[in-house]
């Protein structure tokens, strides 16, 4: 299952990930838990949890 991190930085996407994929989603009308989970993944060094987004690779290949 990809990571819409890995494509987002695969795309050289210029804006901020969160806003890019919160942006995306609303525009396609993704539904969480069937076509993208939420996972929050401690990074070390970080204070918060990181939010990271697995996707279907029907929705990567939508968003790609």
């Amino acid at each position: 299952m990809p990571l819409a991190r890995d494509l987002w930085e695969f795309l050289e996407v210029k804006s901020n990930l969160s806003h890019w994929i919160g942006y995306r989603i609303k525009q396609y009308g993704f539904i969480e838990n069937k076509e993208f989970w939420r996972n929050f993944a401690k990074i070390p060094g970080r204070g918060r949890p990181t939010v990271e987004y697995n996707l279907t690779w029907n929705m990567a290949k939508e968003l790609g």
